[in-house]
């Protein structure tokens, strides 16, 4: 995943410096003040030692917009993608210290996938070819939990919001991503809807023989998990 991500970031005119921690991926164009640090690690890991990645970005960079114009890409392989997985990826990115975090998670079953339909090819060209293809897109929601490629670039445009693809502007799709993240921190209780939100992403809904039964499932989850509705 970190040699995919290296190979969008140089497609898009950004140059690496490889640290032992992390990468730091800075614009060609001087003009342009918005810097990447990548690394690979659970997303506490990312909580734990953000402060001291950020100085050394300081020291690596020597530009006082890097503090507030950095962006960070968690590469966070996972065996599983679960409720608890999505819950701490939602903690994490709402964390607001220091960076603003972007946790790119995925199993190895989506790497392969996706290493199966690139071949020999480039992944920016695949992203460009295909986030606005409709048929790759009713792939995508067709195959939501079988750990498909689709899922995986799908991902990755909406974490790397610079990504050009094609019709509109990049930001479009991350800026959606932000207001609907904003929306749900503005509410009485932001956890308890993040849970909803991954668990409803995650069901399988063809397995359930009425609407009744699904809501009964996500009723149930919630109380597993320990939430309280409070409104």
């Amino acid at each position: 995943m970190k040699q995919l991500l290296a190979e969008l970031f140089s497609r898009h005119n950004y140059s690496e410096t490889l640290t032992e921690e992390f990468s730091l991926f800075v614009p060609d164009d001087i003009s342009k003040e918005a810097y990447w640090l990548v690394v690979e690690s659970s997303p506490r890991t990312v909580i734990e030692n953000q402060h001291s990645w950020l100085t050394k970005c300081r020291e690596i960079y020597r530009n006082p917009a890097i503090e507030k114009n950095t962006s960070l890409i968690c590469i966070w392989p996972v065996e599983k993608i679960t409720d608890k997985i999505i819950s701490e990826v939602h903690a994490t990115e709402e964390d607001l210290f220091f960076f603003k975090k972007h946790v790119l998670y995925h199993t190895d079953a989506e790497i392969v996938s996706l290493n199966e339909r690139l071949g020999e090819g480039n992944v920016a060209d695949l992203i460009l070819n295909s986030v606005n293809n409709p048929d790759v897109f009713s792939s995508y929601k067709n195959s939501l939990g079988t750990e498909s490629w689709e899922e995986l670039i799908y991902r990755v445009v909406i974490k790397l919001g610079f990504i050009d693809i094609g019709e509109g502007e990049a930001a479009d799709i991350e800026g959606l991503y932000i207001r609907h993240r904003e929306k749900i921190r503005s509410t009485k209780q932001p956890e308890l809807l993040s849970f909803i939100e991954s668990s409803v992403l995650d069901l399988n809904v063809d397995g359930f023989d009425s609407a009744e039964s699904l809501l009964k499932n996500l009723v149930d989850k919630i109380a597993e998990a320990g939430h309280e509705v409070k409104y």
